[in-house]
Parts: C-alpha cells; structure tokens; sequence
C-alpha cells in the first residue's frame, strides 16, 4: 500500500519489488488539484486457506455474577463469585443498594471466587465505593485473584477499592 499527499510526485523507480503478482497501474490525479505523476504498484493479496469455521453449538449464555450478602453491624461482606464485568455490575449495584438501606455503611468485597474482572466491573466496584463514601464508609477488596489484583493495581485503583494485601505465602 502506498499513501501518497496531495502536491508531491511519485517517482515510479521509488517502487520496488515489483513481481509476477504486482501489476502496474496508471495513476490519476485527485480531484483537489494536486499532482500526482508516475505509476503506483498495487500488489495482489495473498491467496491462502482459511481454517474451517466451524458452528458454535448454541448461543452463548451472558456471563453470570453470584453475590451472598451478609451485614454484620455496619459492615456488608459481599461475596462475589463469577465474572464481574459490564453486563453483571447492575446486579453487584442493586445488592449494594439493599446492603445500604439496611444499614451498612462499610463493604468488603470477598473477591475469591471471583473469575473475570474488567473494565465494566472496575467502574462497578468505583460506584460502590462512592456509595460507602457517602454513607462515611469504606469499600476493601479483600481475597482476590493474581489477575484482579493486577487489574487493579495497573489501572492505580489500588488505594481507592481498598485492595487489602495478600496474606504472607
């Protein structure tokens, strides 16, 4: 592929490699004016085969995201099991949300049987934290994976999901 701005010229013996798949084109001039002189080599794609796709075997489910809820005084332990992701961060906002209205002000996300964690599930457990931070509480991520714990720390979120250390292998 050549790009080529408009008002320059295009010596024909800059193109090199010219070969029994490349064939040679005369070039026309754009339509703004601008001049353009010479040929452009446009090279035949490669012919290759691809693998056979082969039909999947019935849709595939949405990702699933289970949550156990526990208020023990002002604290409620959540604990996540699946994929936390944009399609389930509705359901950890509405648990969230019961967990508030019957008194929590404090959260622990128990992350251990959590499985996937994006993009849509950071801004999810953000959300939960501003809540906790409006009720004067906290949110800690306690237990998590290698990968979200990763996740976390690469995006700088560490300090503001209270990402709880590892405990001592």
């Amino acid at each position: 592929m050549c790009r080529l701005a408009v008002g320059h010229t295009l010596d024909a013996d800059l193109i090199s490699g010219a070969d029994d798949s490349s064939r040679r084109v005369p070039h026309v001039p754009p339509r703004s004016g601008g001049k353009l002189t010479g040929e452009v080599t446009i090279e035949e794609p490669e012919q290759r085969d691809l693998p056979e796709v082969q039909e999947a075997a019935g849709p595939v489910p949405p990702p699933d995201l289970e949550i156990d809820s526990l208020i023990v005084g002002d604290t409620a332990v959540l604990r996540l099991r699946g994929e936390l992701d944009r399609c389930t961060a509705g359901k950890l906002g509405d648990v969230a949300a019961l967990a508030f209205e019957e008194g929590a002000r404090n959260v622990v996300a128990d992350c251990s049987d959590l499985t996937f964690l994006d993009a849509g599930g950071l801004q999810a457990l953000v959300a939960l934290e501003r809540q906790a931070h409006r009720q004067c509480g906290t949110l800690v991520m306690r237990h998590c994976s290698e990968l979200a714990r990763r996740i976390v720390e690469i995006t700088a979120l560490t300090s503001v999901l209270g990402l709880e250390a590892p405990p001592p292998s």
